[in-house]
């Protein structure tokens, strides 16, 4: 009975050192970005799709009021970032490879009839 207490609070005590680890995110990696226009103008309401290229597992955001969005706690992995919105072309961004790392990717949508980047 006393052996099994022990370990039992071994355990709780390895769980509250390595908590820190996990509410930082550091063993996890973010992309994060921000859509505009091809004038330069934040976009907000564009769809994000974010999808692990390893398991196939999506994500979904909508950018906000300044066309930010941000994907945070992704396992490391490649993901694809896939935005659309009524009226512009998509945008793809394949091989993003998150770590224990923050990855900023930021977009320009041009009208249906333009490229985009």
């Amino acid at each position: 009975m006393v052996r099994a207490n022990r370990i039992c609070i071994v355990l709780v005590l390895a769980a509250l050192a390595a908590a820190p680890l996990w509410a930082d995110g550091s063993l996890f990696g973010t992309i994060a970005g921000k859509t505009r226009d091809e004038s330069g103008g934040a976009l907000p309401g564009v769809t994000v799709t974010l999808t692990s290229e390893q398991k196939g597992v999506q994500r979904t955001e909508t950018t906000d009021a300044s066309g930010s969005f941000t994907f945070a706690l992704l396992p490391p992995g490649t993901y694809t970032v896939k935005a659309t919105l009524s009226g512009f072309d998509p945008i793809e961004a394949a091989n993003n490879v998150v770590r224990n790392n923050w990855i900023g990717l930021d977009t320009t949508h041009n009208g249906a009839a333009g490229n985009s980047t």
